[in-house]
């Protein structure tokens, strides 16, 4: 649960003031963006008609809301009643609460109060994180949110039907959207689920055969339609998704029939409206044997991962391929020598990963592990960093440590947003963890622990966090927690309001006091 509080936090994940005591005037500009920086409304929080009239009839003054301004609230929102039906859908699991109706004979003070409370709730969802566990996702297995929010993607554990007739425990796909909660297992067979596109309108998830092979799979949540990709003959597993103008690009491995195969990145794509499909292997780099595609654009035109580098000893690195600059190793940091991509953003432009001291592979008394950012820098502007010694440049980019938050040796990055905020974790020799967000708008790398914790009700650690929507609001991790049967471990669904994205919108809703009255006058 909650804490139902409306308190001034400390909040150094946003350094944003909340200075004046009123919202903004009505001549304040409130115009939609000219340019969307997302292809998608659901950049915003909250709809914009409804961040609209939030800012234009919502006043707060004094601590109070100023209850005579509701009935005009109220009539903006009858004439338009999806506004907050399109609101209710963007965050699945979110009990619904229409905005009130004056009942017969109530008492328009009453009336008047309802509605108040209604709007402070908006509000506060505006300015406040929440937390929520997820109960059925299984925590020992990959998590995925789709780029809206609305749909989670992960693993459950429930009694599937064997080819006797009986029953047993095992891993099934499951999904948490809109339209409820979904599970189900292919074939009857062992299965997880693993990545979703950005509208949650298709996933990709693997199934183990009897014979304990591993297939990617692909499937449309709306027709329910589930199709078999193409391998390499053996075991093959999906990384990640993108559905553009009419096509799905599905980025993954596939391993090669064979002794002692290797993984090989492979992108899959897929015709919508037809049962056309191809597979192909990623990238060219000379006398490459394993690699792997972890991450790809929103727009399905550029791909990350990892690949052998034969002229550095056959070296695991990052790699960025586009289809405009095609396959690009990405290096390491400084004095290190090997790396991984991990995710991109929504244009290929930001990439994050990690680089490794002493490898990918093995146990190290020395920090070895240092999440790192990849920016893309226009060519007149990259001699600027070559005299820098803690930048490595590499395909038209410059690549930087994010840093590491305090008493940690090693950071991880494992996923970044549709517009560049970056998630993972730290650790530590003693196997301790602890998730982060990284944010140039909130002073770089922070524990998410020291964003949230005032509003937590249990004392929860949150050790991974694991993917991360298009525009940063809406993250999944795991956390711990102490019960008395002893420490447990859950997958929980955090939200962070985005106050840079309601600037982006024209809106300045920050100008509103910083504590709320629970007492409407």
């Amino acid at each position: 649960m909650i804490k139902k509080i409306l308190i001034v936090m400390a909040y150094r994940a946003f350094t944003l003031v909340l200075a004046t005591t009123s919202f903004c005037s009505e001549n304040d500009p409130v115009q939609p963006p000219s340019r969307p920086i997302l292809p998608s409304s659901d950049f915003e929080i909250l709809p914009f008609e409804t961040l609209k009239l939030i800012a234009m009839h919502a006043r707060i003054k004094d601590g109070i809301v100023l209850t005579e301004v509701s009935r005009t609230f109220n009539k903006a929102l009858q004439n338009d009643p999806e506004v907050l039906e399109n609101y209710a859908r963007r965050i699945p699991g979110n009990e619904f609460h229409s905005f009130p109706l004056k009942k017969q004979e109530e008492d328009s003070a009453i009336y008047s109060q309802r509605t108040s409370a209604f709007l402070k709730g908006l509000i506060n969802h505006l300015r406040y994180p929440t937390c929520e566990p997820l109960m059925y996702f299984n925590p020992t297995k990959p998590v995925a949110v789709s780029g809206d929010g609305k749909t989670m993607v992960g693993t459950f554990s429930f009694p599937i039907p064997t080819p006797q007739g009986e029953s047993e425990i095992g891993d099934i796909i499951g999904v948490l959207s809109p339209s409820g909660l979904h599970k189900f297992a292919p074939e009857n067979y062992q299965a997880q689920g693993l990545c979703v596109d950005y509208s949650g309108s298709f996933i990709s998830c693997t199934m183990h055969t009897n014979s304990e092979v591993t297939k990617a799979l692909f499937r449309n949540m709306e027709t329910g339609n589930l199709t078999r990709l193409k391998d390499l003959e053996t075991n093959s597993e999906p990384r990640a998704i993108s559905t553009w103008q009419g096509k799905t690009i599905i980025a993954g491995i596939a391993y090669p029939n064979g002794p002692n195969p290797s993984p090989r990145a492979v992108q899959w794509t897929l015709e919508q409206g037809s049962n056309l499909q191809t597979l192909a292997l990623v990238g060219t780099s000379s006398n490459q044997i394993n690699s792997e595609a972890n991450g790809i654009s929103l727009d399905g035109t550029t791909m990350v991962g990892t690949s052998q580098d034969a002229t550095d000893g056959n070296k695991l690195k990052a790699f960025v391929m586009s289809n405009q600059k095609g396959f690009c190793l990405l290096g390491t940091l400084k004095d290190d020598v090997e790396s991984e991509a991990k995710g991109i953003s929504a244009h290929g432009d930001i990439v994050v990963g990690n680089s490794y001291k002493f490898g990918t592979e093995g146990e190290f008394d020395e920090p070895n592990s240092r999440a790192f950012r990849w920016l893309k820098v226009p060519e007149n502007l990259l001699n600027e960093y070559k005299t820098d010694p803690n930048i490595t440049i590499a395909a038209g980019g410059i690549m930087s440590s994010l840093g590491m938050l305090p008493g940690y040796t090693d950071s991880y990055a494992t996923a970044i947003s549709a517009n560049g905020r970056i998630i993972g974790f730290c650790a530590d020799k003693q196997n301790k963890f602890q998730a982060f967000i990284w944010d140039q708008t909130i002073g770089g790398m922070q524990s998410i622990d020291s964003l949230i914790k005032e509003f937590l009700t249990e004392d929860i650690t949150f050790v991974t966090a694991d993917s991360i929507n298009a525009n940063g609001t809406i993250i999944l991790l795991k956390g711990t927690f102490t019960t008395p049967e002893g420490p447990s471990i859950r997958i929980f669904r955090i939200y962070f309001p985005r106050f840079d994205v309601l600037e982006a919108q024209g809106i300045n809703v920050l100008k509103v006091t910083p504590v709320l009255s629970d007492q409407i006058k």
